[in-house]
Parts: structure tokens; sequence; C-alpha cells
């Protein structure tokens, strides 16, 4: 059983937020679906990137908590985020929805 503090449920909390925020899509239409779509899967790559940027939470948690069967789904979303920034023309798209997300975030902490 996972039980998360509350500096983690304040983090997960604003990252939710600041997905809708930056991106307009509803957490409902990303979280919860296990769909293949383009906008689903950046948004969960992103959502996961920032939780691991975050730095409170580990590989295994982050796995549970978007219901990844283990942590090794996580490390390729880590990596597959990185990827977007040494090729930002290949991956404009991905690189705008997770601009957008950091400034929402970044202004939600101010």
């Amino acid at each position: 059983m996972y039980l998360e503090t509350k500096l983690q449920s304040q983090t997960k909390n604003r990252i939710i937020d600041a997905i809708e925020e930056g991106t307009g899509v509803p957490r409902l239409l990303w979280e919860t679906r296990r769909g293949r779509g383009t906008t689903e899967v950046i948004l969960r790559h992103i959502y996961i990137h920032m939780l691991y940027n975050s730095n409170l939470f580990t590989l295994e948690t982050i796995a549970r908590m978007v219901g990844l069967k283990n942590h090794s789904t996580v490390l390729q979303s880590i990596a597959r985020s990185k990827e977007w920034y040494t090729n930002q023309e290949e991956f404009e798209t991905e690189t705008i929805m997770l601009n957008a997300v950091k400034k929402s975030y970044e202004q939600g902490n101010s």
C-alpha cells in the first residue's frame, strides 16, 4: 500500500492542475483512459516527467501512481521526454505542450 505525504499529494495535484491549465485537456481524458491517442500519451509522458523531476517520488511509486506494471516503463517515458529537448524540431508538438505545462506549474508556485 502506498501512502502519500502531504507534500507529495500537493505536488501531484499542482502538476495535474498545470497539465489541465497548460494544455486545456481535462484530467479524465489522459489520466484514467489508457488510450494510445497522441495527446493522451504525450500528457502521460509529461505527467511522469514532472513527477520524476519533483524529486519526491521513486520510480516504483510513479509507476504505481499512473497504473504501470513496473518502473522500467517510467524510465522509458522519462527518456522519451528528455529526447524532446534534444530534438525539438522533430518533437515540436511535445515540446510546446511540455513548456506550456512547466510555465503553468511555475506560475502556480509563485
